[in-house]
């Protein structure tokens, strides 16, 4: 080793390794060059230079997606739930609560209502809190609310139960197109990732994060039920959550609401007798009559009566074929109400077969019939869209039909459908529904015009909005203010008079339901005008 010096200070220089270098380096600047080699700072800048490339270079390798996302892949559980999953609006209502989503930056924004936070929950005439914050401002467009949703391809996390969870909504739409007849909503699913150790540990994590979210979802829509609607590819989307309508508000003929249901509750108390007997459990219902007779109405009470969704198949959708009626069919809870409306036209035949049997004596009906057959075909083979009879049938109680649901048929028309539609085994409880009778008029009014007896006061224990007479959440009707607000209070006895006259003037089985309270309408704050002028309506 040689030393050179330049002042009081030294360096030792390996020749080896510096003598190549130092031999093109020109005389007059080889001492700067040495004292900068001799700098302290010089060489501690050159470590972390070194250093800091190294950590670079391993950064890059590290996250190369062969590496690092296999690495954390195998600690994430992955689960996947589409939007035909009741459990993805248990998911989507929770998660919109927490604050990981509350305080985002990144969110859709939609006025499509949305069950409980929609303005579904506010009802007219109420002064309870929860409707005057669900009110609609008179600046909304036709009532529209604003709400956020998680938005597309966005991760969202957050603590629960000590694990970290992502969930992200995703929308399952790679070629981008959508296919006929799907809106882009029902592509929709969510993303959940949970960092768990073991399986068995991720598993246990989401069962208990799903049942949280569900114990809050019938929470809030405890006093409501919902509308699933059916589509040509096998499944079911969430149309409505609708108030439950009150079983009082029902007014039909004497016993005809009590027979139904008392035969629907022992229906769903007989499983074990149906079973042990051999006999498919299952039971069919068909409403036909006059059209504004309250069928529909009926069938909404009864859901709610009964705490079950209602299922809509539509029959006369001309995408809808036997194959796609078979799925739906198939995917039914196994306690459900299944609404088929207006069933006989879902056929050309029940449709030319009910103006041809009037044509004869309403001319005002010509001309209303479906197009002909073609040469050499039976009209009744000619379907509105792509279901046969015989689909049909092999749905409603066919091999595979489903068990354990309640199946309702209506129509204006009983002698349009084919008898082996509506023989008993498919409709085994056949209600005819007519105009409204004079009794029926005057039921109808006192409950448009309910009174409350000084000393009449609601449970303060009971929600605002419902009343459990029978364990059973159903909708009240708050009184009605008058016209005058120093009008005397309309007493029991005296609406009891004003119904007996508003029936008397109503002439016997003319007019139905639906046409009677669309006169009361009219009128909903002044009973005694409603009377006074129910004649000239009538005229």
């Amino acid at each position: 080793n040689t030393t050179t010096s330049a002042g009081n200070d030294t360096l030792p220089l390996p020749l080896p390794l510096l003598e190549p270098f130092l031999a093109f380096v020109p005389a007059p600047i080889l001492p700067l060059i040495l004292t900068l080699l001799r700098s302290s700072a010089l060489r501690d800048w050159l470590k972390l230079f070194l250093l800091g490339g190294l950590l670079e270079a391993a950064r890059r390798v590290l996250g190369q997606s062969w590496t690092l996302d296999g690495f954390f892949s195998g600690l994430y559980l992955h689960a996947r739930i589409e939007r035909e999953d009741e459990a993805y609006g248990w998911m989507l209502a929770y998660f919109t609560r927490l604050p990981a989503f509350t305080r985002t930056r990144n969110f859709c924004v939609s006025t499509r209502g949305k069950g409980k936070a929609g303005s579904e929950n506010y009802i007219e005439g109420c002064h309870c809190s929860e409707c005057s914050r669900n009110k609609p401002k008179k600046e909304d467009d036709l009532g529209k609310r604003l709400h956020y949703l998680p938005a597309y391809e966005c991760d969202y996390s957050f603590w629960f139960a000590g694990t970290w969870v992502t969930v992200m909504r995703t929308r399952n739409n790679e070629s981008g197109a959508v296919p006929m007849g799907v809106t882009p909503l029902t592509m929709d699913a969510l993303q959940l990732r949970i960092l768990a150790i073991s399986p068995t540990r991720g598993r246990a994590v989401l069962e208990r994060l799903l049942g949280q979210a569900k114990a809050a979802f019938e929470k809030d829509e405890e006093e409501r039920i919902s509308v699933w609607v059916g589509d040509q590819y096998g499944g079911w989307s969430r149309a409505a959550s609708k108030l439950r309508r009150p079983w009082s508000s029902i007014v039909l003929e004497r016993g005809v609401k009590e027979k139904l249901l008392t035969d629907a509750r022992d229906f769903l108390a007989s499983q074990a007798w149906y079973v042990q007997r051999g006999i498919p459990y299952r039971r069919g219902y068909l409403l036909h009559g006059v059209p504004g007779s309250g069928k529909t109405s009926l069938i909404h009470a009864l859901s709610g009566e009964l705490g079950l969704d209602i299922y809509v198949i539509s029959l006369s959708k001309r995408t809808m074929d036997d194959q796609a009626l078979n799925d739906i069919v198939s995917q039914l809870p196994p306690q459900c109400i299944a609404l088929m409306e207006d069933i006989d036209c879902a056929f050309k035949k029940g449709i030319a077969a009910r103006v041809s049997d009037d044509s004869s004596s309403d001319p005002a009906q010509e001309g209303k019939a479906g197009p002909a057959a073609p040469p050499g075909q039976d009209l009744g083979a000619v379907s509105v869209g792509s279901i046969t009879l015989s689909g049909l049938l092999n749905a409603i109680d066919g091999v595979a039909a489903h068990e354990g649901r309640l199946l309702f048929a209506t129509t204006n028309v009983r002698e349009a459908l084919d008898p082996a539609l509506i023989r008993p085994g498919r409709m085994d409880v056949v209600l005819e529904f007519k105009n409204a009778n004079r009794l029926q008029a005057e039921a109808l009014f006192r409950c448009f015009y309910p009174v409350e007896e000084p000393g009449e006061q609601a449970d303060p224990g009971k929600s605002k909005h419902f009343a459990t007479p029978s364990s059973t959440p159903t909708l009240t009707i708050d009184p009605l203010p008058t016209v005058d607000p120093t009008a005397d209070v309309l007493t029991r006895a005296a609406r009891d008079a004003l119904a007996s006259c508003f029936a008397a003037a109503v002439p016997e089985r003319e007019f139905s339901m639906a046409a009677l309270q669309g006169y009361l309408m009219l009128h909903k704050v002044d009973p005694v005008q409603c009377v006074e002028g129910v004649e000239a309506w009538v005229e």
